[in-house]
């Protein structure tokens, strides 16, 4: 069922189509959406500096944040199931992204974390069974705090999962366990 919202539009609690009036810069998405369609946040929103998700979302399709400049923090829920190919891709000043309260992440798309500048730290969780080519590109001085083992990688993961063009290779840090 199509459901519209001004000209934000949903079907069957999926995104399909985002709006933002001028001059607001914070992104909601309502309570119930489970999904985000593929590239319907784009940089077209480049004046976003706050997006609110809900508790309800799974699903964050490929580019939906990327090239929002401006979001310094976002908060994902913990039912997130997903990370589309280059969702947050050029985000350079976002900081705060906790991948440890999402339990149940199985797949982060590649490039889905590039040119996130700002970001210093992640941690991924056992529970992600896919990490797409350069997920983490060009991230100068980051360090990924894994809960797996190092012997513990799951087949899923991209051979080049952790290759960067940054300056300084990604640090990587086995066998954490999940920060309370």
């Amino acid at each position: 069922m199509l459901v519209k919202s001004g000209q934000t539009n949903y079907i069957d609690n999926w995104l399909i189509n985002y709006y933002l009036p001028s001059g607001q810069t914070t992104v909601e998405i309502r309570e119930g959406t489970v999904g985000i369609a593929d590239g319907k946040l784009t940089s077209s929103q480049s004046e976003v500096t706050k997006v609110q998700l809900p508790s309800t979302l799974k699903y964050i399709g490929a580019s939906n944040f990327q090239s929002m400049s401006l979001l310094t923090d976002i908060s994902l829920p913990a039912g997130l199931v997903s990370i589309g190919a280059d969702a947050f891709n050029n985000c350079r000043a976002l900081t705060g992204v906790d991948l440890a309260a999402c339990s149940g992440l199985r797949s982060i798309g590649e490039t889905a974390f590039s040119w996130c500048s700002s970001i210093t730290s992640l941690y991924i969780p056992s529970s992600v069974e896919y990490i797409g080519d350069s997920a983490f590109n060009q991230i100068k001085g980051l360090t990924l705090y894994i809960e797996r083992e190092q012997n513990e990688i799951p087949s899923g993961w991209d051979e080049d999962w952790d290759f960067t063009y940054a300056s300084e290779p990604i640090g990587i840090v086995w066998g954490v366990s999940k920060p309370e």
